[in-house]
Order: C-alpha cells, then sequence, then structure tokens
C-alpha cells in the first residue's frame, strides 16, 4: 500500500521497506506506460544489544540492616549520541519504582515482604539517541533469605523441691551483638520439643524450669513472616541425694518402766550443719505428712527395740536422704548386796524378835 500521491507529483515520500509498482499515464490521452518495479530496503541499523553488568538481590533477615537489591546494564551498538535507559517495575509490588530514569543502574530494590521469599521483575528500554532504534529486556529478583543461626544450651536440674525446679536455658543469634539481641529478635519459648503459639515464655534467658525439652523459636521482630527458625534443648537432671549415715551414741541403759536414755546421730559426709535432720518414730515414706518426733543431728530419750527413722534434707536443694537405726539395751543392774547375820533368834517373847542382820 502506498500513502495517498498527488497524480500531478513525479515523487512519493513517507514509504516504509518493501515492494511498489509506479505506472505513468499520459494525461490528454490516458495511454500508459509500463508498470515499474522497485524496492524500498529496510537499511536501519540494528536495535541495541544489552548485558547485564552486574545485579544483587535484595536481602532478607540480616542485621543490623538489609541489603536493597540493584540492576546494571549496559547498552552495545552504534550510538554516537549514546542511549537512553527507562526501568520500568513489572511486579507492581516493590516501592521503588523507577520509570523513565535516563541511568543504566536501577539500585535502592527492597524486599517484598510476606511470608515467603518475593520476586521483582524489572523491564529495562535502551533507546539509541542517534537512530531512535530500541531494544527491551527484563530481569527478576528474588529475594535472598539469610539464614539466622542460633545457639542455645540449658543447664541442669539440681533441686529436687518439684514446686520449685531450677532448671534454666538460654539462647542467643550468632554475629549479633548482646545489645541487639532482645532489640532485633524476639524470642519464645515452649515446654517440649516443637514450638508453640503462643509460646510459654517470650525471655531470651529463662529460668525455673523443670526437667525435660524445651523449644526456642527465633524471629526477627522487624520481619516475622519468613525471618525465624527454633531450636530444642534439653534440661537434664543433676539432683545429688545427700550421702546420710546413722549411727547409735548410747545405747539405753535403763530398765523396764523408766524412759529411755539412749541417743543417735545421722550426718551427711561427716558434717550436720548443711542440712536438716527430722527423725520419726515411723516410716515417713510410707506415712507422708508425720511430724517428726524431733529435729536435729542428734536426738536423746530413745528406748531400745524400737526402729528409728531419720530423713535428711539438704537446705539449699530439699534433696533428701532416709536412714534407720535401732537402739540396743545395755540396763546398769546394781551388784547384790553383801549381807552379814550379827545374831540369831534366841527371844521367846511374842513381838520382840531380837535378830539382827548388817
Amino acid at each position: 500500500l502506498v500513502p495517498p500521491v498527488d497524480p500531478a507529483s513525479d515523487s512519493a515520500v513517507g514509504l516504509s521497506p518493501g515492494t511498489y509498482f509506479v505506472e505513468v499515464s499520459g494525461a490528454a490521452n490516458n495511454c500508459s506506460a509500463s508498470r515499474v518495479e522497485f524496492e524500498i530496503e529496510d537499511l536501519r541499523p540494528l536495535d541495541p544489544e544489552m548485558n547485564l553488568l552486574r545485579f544483587a538481590n535484595p536481602t532478607r533477615c540480616a542485621q543490623p540492616v538489609n541489603v536493597t537489591g540493584l540492576l546494571e546494564v549496559r547498552a552495545v551498538g552504534t550510538g554516537a549520541l549514546g542511549f537512553d535507559y527507562q526501568w520500568y517495575d513489572k511486579s507492581g509490588i516493590d516501592t521503588v519504582r523507577r520509570t523513565g530514569d535516563t541511568a543504566p543502574l536501577l539500585e535502592g530494590i527492597t524486599p517484598t515482604g510476606g511470608t515467603s521469599a518475593g520476586s521483582h521483575t524489572f523491564s529495562v528500554t535502551v533507546t539509541n539517541r542517534l537512530t531512535g532504534c530500541s531494544s527491551i529486556e527484563d530481569y527478576t529478583l528474588v529475594d535472598d533469605i539469610l539464614p539466622i543461626t542460633v545457639e542455645a544450651s540449658a543447664l541442669p536440674l539440681t533441686f529436687c523441691d518439684p514446686d520449685s525446679p531450677n532448671g534454666s536455658a538460654t539462647a542467643f543469634v550468632t554475629g549479633v551483638p548482646a545489645d541487639r539481641q532482645d532489640v532485633a529478635y524476639t524470642f519464645g519459648w515452649s515446654a517440649g520439643d516443637v514450638a508453640r503459639t503462643p509460646a510459654d515464655s517470650f525471655k531470651r534467658s529463662i529460668t525455673n524450669l523443670p526437667a525435660g525439652p524445651w523449644t526456642v523459636e527465633v524471629f526477627d521482630t522487624a520481619d516475622p513472616g519468613v525471618c525465624r527458625t527454633d531450636r530444642t534443648v534439653i534440661v537434664g537432671t543433676e539432683q545429688v541425694t545427700p550421702v546420710l549415715e546413722v549411727r547409735t551414741v548410747a545405747v539405753n541403759t535403763n530398765c523396764e518402766g523408766a524412759d529411755g536414755n539412749g541417743a543417735a546421730m545421722a550426718t551427711v559426709d561427716g558434717s550436720f550443719t548443711e542440712h536438716v535432720f527430722d527423725w520419726f518414730d515411723v516410716d515417713p515414706e510410707a506415712f507422708p505428712g508425720t511430724a517428726p518426733i524431733y529435729t536435729g543431728s542428734v536426738i536423746n530419750g530413745l528406748d531400745h527395740g524400737r526402729l528409728y527413722h531419720v530423713r535428711a534434707t539438704d537446705k539449699v536443694t530439699l534433696c533428701t536422704a532416709f536412714g534407720t537405726v535401732t537402739i540396743g539395751h545395755a540396763p546398769a543392774v546394781p551388784e547384790p548386796p553383801l549381807v552379814e547375820v550379827l545374831s540369831q533368834q534366841t527371844s521367846c517373847l511374842p513381838g520382840r524378835p531380837n535378830g539382827r542382820l548388817r
């Protein structure tokens, strides 16, 4: 197709590349010459080529700050006047919308957010200023989610009182200064080997723990949707049972009917200052809640032939040990008296006996 041509003109302009025909007719007699074919060639230079010089994906989970993404390209071609670069954000999710930028570098690309790694697609149009020819390329950046490395440890349970456990656990993110641990991250501890929501405690270090597994979930306070990890530690048991020694100090030397005077002593590792010693006349393990008959390391006034029980309790850990003792009997029986007959009975008078002893 040829654009409209003035019949009186011997020229045609504005033709696109292609094959054309021209026919000349006489104005007076309407006779026509043979149709002539001619070709308009496409001698335009090739579109500029584009090379990607460098790129960087935006990061997530980095501390103290994330690294923004960038794209840099370079046009290659015949361009004495240089090239124009126009960047367009095709994803529609990035806040840095660089439209009409004439620089080959697009930077400051922020992460997408959300609960998974997002992507950013950008289109760049390069235009040769001399020829007006252009080319288009698309590039996609993906959020680089950096791992959070957490170290966690636990101290064992040493107290025996079930109402006052003293196990503990702590966690920290490696490579992050101590003064930023609680600012940049949230620590959530849960009892068991699985992180729960909500957690039992939101402290970096927790105390008063019973024995067993404890799991900490650590997440970036600024980007909790994707920047999180967890670790499990075991609070062990290192409760020490006192080594109780019980012995008789004195046997009962009184006879039947008199109060006993036996005595017994209890110690732990030869000492009595770090433990409380409670004495019972019944088994306190079989009858819990029984009140002691005495509290102290040495007990007196014990009868022979009876089984006495003692419980030693560590004053700090409340760990206990039990023992028993039986008091022996060695009554102090006096020697038989020596009797001397001084005189026999010689009087016959009634009511007047005259025998004598000494």
